[in-house]
């Protein structure tokens, strides 16, 4: 399902936050990773807001939890999409997500 040949070793910035991987899947595993961060956030507000009984709060606490699990489930996919690059890093070899200009 993933491949570390749809990976590219350039990163672009997006509104000023370093993205590792131009890739257009990555980029999009991304878009809804934030998407459903951001919805995430915004129904754990709602429901702890407001009062606990049938209505609201149970409805904004299933849209917090599914949107957990989308948070999830994309950040699984793109832990998989990089493990390889990620792996060298750990390694100590020179991989673009760790060397620096300056090393060059």
């Amino acid at each position: 399902m993933f491949s570390h040949d749809l990976m590219t070793d350039e990163g672009v910035v997006v509104l000023g936050i370093p993205i590792p991987s131009s890739s257009p899947m990555f980029l999009s595993i991304v878009a809804v990773h934030v998407a459903a961060g951001l919805a995430c956030s915004l129904a754990g507000i709602a429901a702890m807001l407001t009062p606990k009984r049938a209505g609201r709060h149970p409805t904004a606490g299933a849209f917090y939890y599914w949107s957990l699990v989308v948070v999830f489930v994309s950040m699984s996919a793109l832990s998989i999409l990089r493990k390889k690059r990620d792996s060298r890093a750990t390694r100590g070899d020179k991989s673009p997500l760790v060397m620096s200009k300056s090393m060059e």
